[in-house]
């Protein structure tokens, strides 16, 4: 004999569809936040690695002048090896917009390296400089 009343329903195990909305609108929710923050971070990381790179060209730079007594006529002669095989930098880095970075010259004492940004072009607030400019 059954002891439930007749009028009872079974109702079935899982979810409604009411519940499963309001989940997928929390993890769509989470994923907006989650993917703002991250992207946000890589855009910092960019940055950074881009002053690194124009603080090492810049350095590099400064040395080649020291040694040479001028200024490099572009960035890749601080590539050329000399008669012992050793130069001033390995590798010529790109930004990481991929351009290139640039030697500006206004005096053989005024100078910086710079990067234009993500734009790849100059101004437009987003340029990474070394602003150093050499004041001996």
């Amino acid at each position: 004999m059954n002891s439930a009343p007749k009028s009872r329903r079974h109702r079935s195990a899982g979810f409604t569809l009411i519940e499963v909305m309001v989940v997928i609108l929390i993890l769509g929710l989470l994923a907006t936040v989650v993917a703002q923050n991250v992207s946000g971070l890589f855009t910092e990381s960019q940055e950074g690695k881009a002053k690194l790179d124009v603080k090492a060209l810049h350095d590099a730079t400064r040395y080649y002048q020291m040694t040479k007594g001028k200024l490099p006529e572009s960035l890749s002669e601080l590539q050329e090896k000399d008669a012992k095989g050793v130069s001033f930098i390995d590798e010529l880095p790109q930004d990481p917009w991929s351009n290139e970075y640039k030697l500006v010259v206004e005096t053989p004492r005024k100078w910086k390296i710079v990067s234009y940004g993500p734009d790849g072009s100059e101004g437009g607030g987003d340029d990474i400089s070394s602003v150093k400019e050499e004041e001996n």
